[in-house]
């Protein structure tokens, strides 16, 4: 049996940090205006900042990857951590081999399809 992972959607800070403390292998979050989750409570810019200090920190002490959506976080994170592992996001709309091998040469290791994606 493959080993399980725990990916755990942090709306605010206070999720974020109960993700964190309850053992969750990766957590996700978005801004207030930037997110598909748009109901959830989400992060200003502030809060951000302070996330983004968590996630630096969570790398710090081996973080391996970041499931990202953005290509310009990619590059951000190519450039400053190029050793961290970029997964692409379902929010990238990725739903045939075609868009897996694009991404690849982004630099992504894994992708998770869209929801849209035909099982055959």
């Amino acid at each position: 049996m493959k080993d399980l992972e725990i990916l755990a959607p942090a709306g605010g800070m206070p999720q974020l940090i109960a993700a964190v403390r309850s053992g969750a292998d990766a957590v996700y979050v978005g801004l207030k205006k930037f997110s598909a989750r748009a109901s959830a409570m989400n992060f200003d810019g502030e809060e951000l900042k302070e996330a983004v200090k968590t996630i630096v920190c969570a790398y710090n002490v081996g973080v391996d990857s970041f499931i990202i959506q953005d290509l310009g976080l990619a590059k951000i994170i190519n450039d400053q951590y190029p050793q961290i592992e970029k997964h692409a996001s379902t929010q990238m709309g990725i739903h045939n081999l075609e868009g897996v091998r694009a991404i690849e040469q982004y630099g992504f290791k894994r992708v998770v399809l869209s929801r849209e994606t035909p099982i055959d």
